[in-house]
């Protein structure tokens, strides 16, 4: 009797990618991360993956799938994080033998965002009249503001600043840690 070799025919995960997802990330990648870095990670699915992703099928995401959600950012740096974070559950569900093609966040055709949104500075003028408003202000929110526009710092650089990173001597700002914000608010 003579044995033909059936060919290996896939299945489909039958497992969303949000669902997936959520699991990968508490079960293997939370327990790394700091909570700074905890925030980011669901922002970035929450905001930017899982409304175009999550509802399909773990087996069904393509490489066009990937670019368009890189279509609809605004910065390479949020593109890089959110291809990283793209990258790294397709790596688990292809061990995990739920995809059954490479990667497609690997794949050559991919183009990061290229878009930027200018940031135009506070125009002088403006610039003059709230520094003339900071006397009316309560003495927190003049610190807080007065250091922002004199010297450029971020938000959550500002918020982190404490009293013992002023070198009062050398009239200098030494910023050495950073608030984040839960999805930037």
């Amino acid at each position: 009797q003579e044995m033909t070799a059936a060919k290996f025919q896939p299945t489909k995960a039958n497992r969303t990618f949000r669902d997936y997802a959520l699991d990968w990330y508490e079960r293997y990648k939370k327990p790394q991360l700091g909570a700074g870095h905890n925030e980011n990670y669901k922002s970035m699915m929450k905001v930017h993956i899982l409304p175009m992703i999550g509802d399909k099928d773990i087996a069904d995401i393509t490489v066009a799938d990937v670019q368009d959600i890189m279509d609809t950012l605004k910065s390479a740096s949020t593109g890089k994080q959110v291809k990283s974070i793209i990258n790294m559950v397709m790596d688990a569900a292809i061990a995990d033998e739920l995809y059954h093609h490479p990667n497609p966040t690997k794949d050559k055709r991919i183009h990061m965002p290229t878009k930027k949104e200018p940031r135009e500075p506070v125009p002088p003028e403006d610039l003059a009249r709230i520094m003339n408003h900071l006397p009316n202000m309560l003495p927190e929110h003049t610190s807080l503001l007065a250091m922002l526009i004199m010297t450029g710092a971020r938000r959550g650089e500002a918020l982190g600043a404490r009293w013992e990173d002023i070198d009062w001597k050398n009239k200098t700002i030494h910023l050495q840690r950073v608030v984040r914000f839960q999805t930037n608010q």
